[in-house]
């Protein structure tokens, strides 16, 4: 999950090609706020959530969810950029597979945690909330998550170099872009599922900002 502005196998990072995806089916499109129990329920992660989940929750453990990717793919104009220079933030698109982290939230807690995860997510709607079925240790779990709307004006579609160029240089009120990402790779690693695509892009990132003498976290390229 990501700071969007409210702002797999393979993340496909910064591959344009990737975009012309699967189109998303029917059911993950369900936007309901309550699956069908009451119970205990699980809320997928897959950016900023896993190392900023802000939320109360009894378990975490490791997830797949199959038939999403992450990506770097809306622009973000407040949290890790401005309107002068949007930085990205990641969504999940439909195709390939996506690690992440999964939360469990106890049924007392499950009202004020998706209240919380809507004000966070939805403020300017470029998610669809979404029930997905994710893995755990190979068993099937019914999850919240937050799937990019591709017809929103924040979702884009770039080459690895322009996003690399973006994320190195942008930063909002929660920090630079770089930072986020950096974020994103290490909770990743700690997972025992790096994501090579991120992993790559990372490395690009560092030398551009390194080239340009960006040491701090907040720096900005010109």
């Amino acid at each position: 999950m990501t700071e969007a502005e409210r702002d797999g196998s393979a993340s496909h990072a910064g591959d344009s090609a990737s975009c012309a995806s699967v189109p998303l089916r029917a059911e993950h499109t369900i936007a309901a706020l309550s699956p069908a129990t009451d119970g205990d329920f699980w809320v997928f992660g897959y950016g900023s959530l896993m190392w900023n989940p802000g939320f109360a929750h009894v378990e975490t453990r490791h997830a797949v969810l199959p038939g999403f990717h992450r990506r770097f793919c809306i622009r973000s104009t407040i949290y890790r950029g401005t309107p002068k220079q949007p930085g990205l933030v990641l969504g999940i698109d439909a195709g390939g597979e996506c690690n992440g982290m999964a939360f469990r939230v106890t049924a007392a807690q499950r009202a004020d945690v998706i209240q919380y995860l809507y004000a966070r997510e939805m403020r300017n709607h470029v998610y669809t909330p979404t029930w997905v079925s994710v893995l755990i240790d190979g068993s099937a779990h019914e999850a919240l998550t937050f799937v990019v709307k591709r017809d929103h004006l924040q979702f884009t579609c770039l080459p690895e170099s322009e996003t690399a160029s973006i994320i190195a240089s942008c930063s909002g009120q929660n920090g630079s872009n770089y930072e986020y990402l950096e974020n994103t790779v290490r909770a990743l690693h700690s997972l025992g599922v790096p994501d090579p695509d991120l992993d790559l892009l990372h490395e690009r990132v560092r030398q551009l900002r390194d080239e340009s003498g960006c040491a701090p976290a907040d720096c900005t390229l010109n």
